[in-house]
Order: C-alpha cells, then structure tokens, then sequence
C-alpha cells in the first residue's frame, strides 16, 4: 500500500501520528499497514490495564471501545482495530474526511456514528444538531481514527487532566512523542503501568513549560532558528461536562528559552523561576504567555544587588520577547555604564541607593538630574547623557514604563560593579563590627 500518513493539522490525530512512528521507529512516510497491525497489538495489551482504563476514561469517555460499561473490553477493542485497519486506505487527491482530507468517511460500523467516545471534545455521534448538515458523527477516515488510538501515549496527565501539545516544528512534535513513548516502552519493559506520562507538577503553565525545557535542554539541535509555534491544549473529556484551556507559547518565547540553554544559563533560569512561584502558579511563566515583563524576575533576594544571568541573556529577551529594538537596548546599556562609573569615581552608593528606591517617575528623573552633576564632579569630559538620547532611546515614552528602565539600569550597574559592590559591602560590615 502506498503512503498511509501525512500530518494533517488535526492536533489528537498528528499527536497519534507522531507516536506511530516513533513506536514504528520510522519515518512518518514509511509507515505501513504491518507496522500498524503489530503496534495496535501492543496498545490493547497496555490499555487493559485498569490505571491505563482510567486514563482512557478521561480522554474518550466511559463509552470507548476498551471501557463500555456493558459491550466494551480487550476483544470489543481488538475487532474494532481490526475493523479499522481492514479499512485503511492510502492517500488520495480528496476525500471527506475532516482530518486528512484525503479519504472519505470510515466504513467501520458505528451504532451512533463517530462521537467524543473515539474522537476527543467533539460531541455525542447521535446528537445530530452538533454536527455538519445534521449528520451522525463526524466525517473521518479510518486511518485518523486509528491514529487518534496512539494519542493517549502522547499525552501529560497534569492534576485530573491531560496536556496535549501541537506545534508547526515536526522537531518538537517528535521529541515529545520520545518522552512518552519512552515512558510506554519502560512500563512494558517494567511490567508496571501507570498511564500517560507526568513530570508530577499539578500546575498545567509549570508543567508543560518544564516538559519544553526538558526537551530543549536534552536535545542537540539550533532550536534558535526553528521558529517553533506551541499549543497546549489542558483538557479532560467525561461524558458530563468536558473541559478544555488553550495556552499558546508564542515562537519567540520559545526562542528565549532556547538561547537560555545557549548562553549556558539554565542552572540560572532554572533557580529564577523556581523563585517565582505563587502557591501552585508561576508568576515567570503566566507572564511570558501573557506578554507581561519579567525583568524584575531577574534580580536575586531584594537588597542583594545581585542578579540572574547577564546583559546578553536580558538582552535576548528584550529584543526578542519585548520586542525593543537594538539601537534602544545598546543605548540604556551605554548610559548605565556611565552611571556606573560615576558611582564607583566618586566612591560613594548614595546615587544606588536612591535609585533603588524611587518610588514614582519624578523621584527618578531627580536622580538622574544628580548623577548629571556628579559627573562633573567627576570632571567627565562628555555629558553622561544629552537630552536626543533620553527623549528618543531611553524614555521614548516619557514617564510610561521608566520603572522597568529603572530596573533594566539597575542590573547592567550590579553586573558592571559586581566585584566592587561586594567589596564595599565587605568594609561597611568591618566598621560595624569595630
């Protein structure tokens, strides 16, 4: 039989495709029917596992083919996977299913068509208002239906419900199929089954950030430049009251993340974040989907003066995440470098301290009206800042947003004086003990 599978865009049936060929250990192109038939032998043989059976539970329903209450078990399941692979047919120019599009409808015998009970969140196949044109149950192939069966291996249970990622990279599709295959082939091996793969982290954000961590971090490849687009879909699928949220992780987050493990910062990061959690939620992670700063994040124990990473990390995510441009990045840089050296010529953290504590937009400006005069002081031969660069790179905007500024100056000045810092830190604990 020619080719059997492309990616279709359907996320339950892609996360199925992905798992085949990872289980099949070929390309998704390659696979055929003897792969199939032999990998749907091995998924009756671990779904007949009661905490397997739960799983399906939540993801298909109680009406599944391996759980009805009163027709389903091993061999209902086997006769309809048997079904479906006598119906498989290769790719065509057309078809009706709404999945591939490729092939026309399964001719798998359903009582009531093709429902929530095989195909996750999409309604009861004999409640024919849900469907197109009143029809009962969805259009979809037997081969998309037969991938979907793979799904739940691809899955992260997470407090209750599953996470189901979909991403435009085949890199990061197949990579976190390996974490759960990996996690079926070891329970096989082990004899001990447990369900879908967890990271045991109850919080979805926390959960699905660290799995994409995981797979950054363990895998060699230039994840910078792979432009990845991540959907999770956080979702359980009862037969009352089905429950799904969509989180998105924008291409340049995901980019931020990767130039983490880059820049050799991850031990970093990981400590950042691990800081910032609020109860269960991570006030790091719900930022980045939100588009909200993280900047104060970087800074350590407040009264520290210590920070997480360095300027070229923050300056990733400034240009990447945020979105500021070079010019306006090189610029506040420049000009917390000359303020550092004001400080440190004049040998007096006065003006630190009073940055640090500006509590509105008019305390902070006097600050800076001082330093000007410090610098002469100085006997600096140029002005540490002419009035084009404040008004156009530095505050574009006037008072809105200088806070973050503020803090932004504060890190270059604590990474530029680190060693002095802590050498003044060292003598004010001297003279307090003497």
């Amino acid at each position: 039989m020619a080719q059997i599978y492309i990616i279709t865009g359907n996320p339950f049936v892609d996360a199925g495709i992905y798992v085949i060929s990872e289980l099949a250990r070929k390309e998704i192109e390659d696979v055929d029917v003897d792969d199939l038939r032999n990998l749907s032998g091995k998924i009756i043989d671990v779904y007949s596992n009661d905490k397997w059976g739960r799983m399906l539970d939540l993801i298909f329903t109680k009406n599944h083919p391996m759980r009805h209450p009163s027709v389903g078990g091993r061999e209902y399941y086997e006769k309809f996977l048997l079904g479906l692979l006598s119906d498989l047919s290769p790719l065509s120019d057309s078809g009706a299913c709404v999945s591939c599009g490729k092939r026309n409808k399964s001719r798998v015998e359903r009582k009531f068509g093709i429902g929530k009970e095989l195909v996750p969140l999409t309604g009861s196949g004999d409640f024919v208002n849900f469907f197109p044109m009143a029809s009962l149950g969805l259009e979809m192939c037997s081969a998309c239906l037969l991938a979907i069966q793979f799904m739940p291996i691809f899955l992260h249970y997470c407090a209750g419900k599953l996470l189901l990622l979909h991403s435009n990279s085949g890199k990061v599709m197949r990579y976190w199929a390996k974490i759960g295959v990996s996690n079926f082939d070891a329970q096989i091996v082990f004899g001990n089954f447990t369900g879908c793969y967890s990271n045991n982290i109850n919080d979805p954000v926390s959960s699905f950030f660290k799995s994409i961590e995981d797979v950054v971090m363990k895998y060699e490849e230039n994840w910078i430049e792979e432009d990845a687009f991540i959907r999770f879909y956080y979702f359980v699928n009862p037969g009352q009251s089905p429950y799904v949220e969509i989180f998105d992780v924008p291409s340049p987050v995901f980019r931020f993340i990767a130039y983490v493990k880059q820049a050799d910062a991850y031990a970093e990061w990981k400590e950042m974040v691990g800081r910032a959690y609020d109860g269960r939620k991570n006030k790091v992670y719900l930022r980045l989907l939100s588009g909200e700063s993280i900047v104060r994040y970087f800074f350590r124990n407040k009264g520290e003066r210590r920070v997480f990473g360095n300027w070229n990390l923050l300056k990733f995510y400034l240009k990447e995440v945020k979105g500021m441009n070079e010019e306006r990045i090189n610029a506040i840089r420049e000009f917390s470098d000359r303020i550092a050296t004001v400080i440190k010529s004049l040998g007096s953290i006065k003006r630190l301290n009073q940055l640090e504590t500006a509590e509105n937009y008019a305390q902070f400006r006097n600050v800076l009206r001082f330093l000007i005069k410090d610098s002469l002081r100085a006997k600096f031969e140029k002005p540490i800042l002419e009035f084009d660069e404040y008004v156009k790179l530095i505050l574009p905007e006037g008072a809105t947003g200088w806070n973050e500024v503020r803090d932004l100056i504060l890190f270059r000045i604590y990474e530029v004086l680190h060693s002095w810092l802590i050498e003044i830190e060292g003598e004010k604990e001297a003279s307090e003990q003497i």
